[in-house]
């Protein structure tokens, strides 16, 4: 049989190198040349898009603007903002009224925004701590504050002064303070008041039962859950208690001016204050602790209702945490 002898890729290549054959004379450019010349087609290529786009894009925006007018704002002006959900980028939050600070040319302002999280003090008496008689209160032991957090601890204090949460304290009797880490990673001051609450009176006023509040609920087509933004820390407590919420640090002592947690009568005060706040509504709004439910047979009922309870929040003093309402 006559044939070629077999040759691979290998051996294609090997020839020419080896100059067993010479090199193809054919080869117009080498490989270099060519990706520079590619490389030039490209670039003039996309500057040839850029400009279409560009002249499409300003027949497109001349076209939606045709009908339009130019509106402007002046400094102090009032306007609502729609500003991107962070849960869908399809829709908007109408956030407001903010104010014009500043115009930013060509078509942008410098807007002030109410500061939804400032902490206002609830329209209500204060918390009122009454011991038990003829019962020895003992001396709370004060934990020791690691040195490694004694930096966080002093910073949360100032924060907690300046807000007037807290102020210092002359009190024979102080309480400890255990520092507990967020999720985040921050520190969480805790006071221990174990030792004020087994002297406490107990305030024996019936919770709302959440079996009934279920039942309540779920017989409505629509339901919108309230979360108050640091409901307790709305609540003053009564100047005649306040030496009672004393608490010790490694540089001071201080007493709270609102309504601490973990106190043993805390939560009865909240939900007291609560069931007085929205009694004119309590045909459609439940309280338990500082969740709040409204609920409605249909959209146009809700939307009264939520906002005859916003009033009604309003009206005591109340700020609701926007960021955890849920409908």
């Amino acid at each position: 049989m006559c044939g070629r002898h077999a040759r691979g890729p290998l051996a294609v290549l090997k020839s020419p190198w080896s100059r067993e054959v010479p090199l193809p004379t054919n080869i117009s450019q080498s490989a270099v040349d060519y990706l520079q010349e590619l490389k030039l087609k490209m670039e003039q290529t996309a500057e040839q898009v850029k400009i279409f786009a560009e002249r499409k894009q300003q027949f497109y925006a001349d076209y939606f603007n045709r009908k339009t007018i130019s509106k402007s704002f002046m400094p102090g002006d009032q306007v609502y903002l729609l500003i991107p959900d962070s849960r869908n980028k399809m829709y908007a939050r109408c956030t407001g009224p903010g104010e014009i600070i500043k115009h930013i040319p060509p078509h942008s302002y410098l807007v002030k925004l109410p500061d939804g999280s400032k902490l206002e003090k609830a329209k209500v008496e204060g918390h009122k701590i009454q011991l038990i008689p003829n019962l020895e209160r003992k001396k709370p032991y004060i934990y020791r504050i690691p040195e490694a957090l004694r930096g966080k601890v002093d910073e949360q204090i100032r924060e907690l002064l300046a807000a007037g949460l807290i102020e210092e304290s002359d009190s024979d009797t102080a309480h400890p303070v255990d520092c507990v880490y967020k999720k985040d990673g921050s520190v969480r001051l805790c006071v221990d008041y174990r030792t004020l609450n087994v002297v406490t009176k107990p305030d024996d006023i019936p919770m709302e039962n959440a079996v009934n509040l279920m039942y309540n609920i779920g017989k409505a087509n629509i339901v919108t859950t309230l979360d108050l933004l640091k409901g307790y820390w709305a609540i003053p407590v009564e100047v005649q208690s306040k030496d009672y919420t004393s608490f010790k640090t490694h540089r001071s002592q201080y007493r709270l001016n609102v309504l601490p947690f973990g106190l043993k009568n805390a939560a009865a005060t909240f939900q007291r204050v609560m069931n007085n706040s929205l009694k004119e509504v309590s045909e459609f709004a439940k309280a338990y602790i500082d969740d709040i439910a409204i609920y409605s047979a249909d959209v146009g009922t809700h939307l009264k209702h939520i906002d005859c309870v916003f009033t009604k929040l309003g009206e005591m003093g109340f700020t609701v945490n926007t960021k955890s309402a849920l409908s």
